[in-house]
């Protein structure tokens, strides 16, 4: 008895979580007659949601205005903006923060805003991925640090090794890969990335990705389960916030 007990609970299981992710759909006509599709860097989980979502890439070659974006509703109408603040500038493709003629620590930040449809059924899962390089410094020696804002006001630190991670692009870059959940979702999010500049050192970073993807808030017998499953699948941990 105990046993058929534990069969039918991995399968109930198995079945919610397979319901969760097996959803498909690389492209998706839209209304307007332009056809969506998800890039090729995105995680799996996104690329098999067909719920409300969106995605946009830098790679700073000509300017801070986005290279690609893409959504598959017809809301939000503002793109996504890329802002600067303390001594990082757009430079030869990168954005840089120069300290290596500096006499103190400087402080060098960019941001992402995206803008979405707020629902109060549905909750917002984001996941942000930059290339970073550096000169004269290695990762520990720099304060690396993250903050998602949405409205009213609301604003998280995203704590490094959980909510971000640091690990090596392909190309032997320093990869910075974060992931986080909003309940419910908003009209916008806003994630800002800060750093401190040793004296002496300079940062370069490159190929900006953000996506965000929206999905009704499940049961909660199922809501652990499908939890359990995105975190697993990001890589990182999962919040959820109220």
């Amino acid at each position: 008895m105990h046993t058929t007990g534990r069969t039918a609970a991995r399968a109930l299981a198995l079945l919610v979580l397979t319901a969760t992710l097996a959803v498909s759909g690389p492209t998706v006509a839209l209304a307007n007659g332009a056809v969506y599709h998800d890039p090729d860097w995105a995680p799996d989980w996104f690329k098999q949601c067909v719920n409300q979502k969106q995605w946009a890439y830098w790679d700073l070659e000509q300017s801070t205005a986005y290279t690609d974006w893409q959504k598959n509703y017809p809301d939000p109408q503002t793109p996504p903006a890329l802002g600067l603040s303390g001594i990082m500038a757009h430079q030869n493709g990168f954005l840089v923060a120069d300290n290596s003629n500096g006499t103190a620590v400087k402080a060098a930040d960019f941001s992402v805003k995206m803008d979405n449809v707020p629902r109060p059924d549905y909750y917002k899962q984001v996941w942000f991925q930059y290339d970073m390089r550096l000169a004269s410094a290695l990762p520990k020696d720099i304060n690396i640090s993250a903050l998602l804002g949405w409205p009213p006001g609301s604003l998280v630190s995203l704590i490094d090794g959980k909510d971000f991670t640091i690990g090596t692009s392909p190309e032997g870059l320093y990869r910075i890969t974060a992931y986080y959940e909003i309940w419910p979702q908003p009209d916008w999010e806003k994630i800002q990335w800060n750093f401190a500049v040793p004296i002496g050192s300079a940062i370069y970073v490159d190929n900006i990705k953000m996506l965000t993807q929206c999905n009704p808030v499940p049961e909660p017998a199922s809501m652990a389960l499908a939890g359990v499953g995105f975190a697993a699948l990001a890589g990182l941990r999962r919040k959820n916030i109220s």
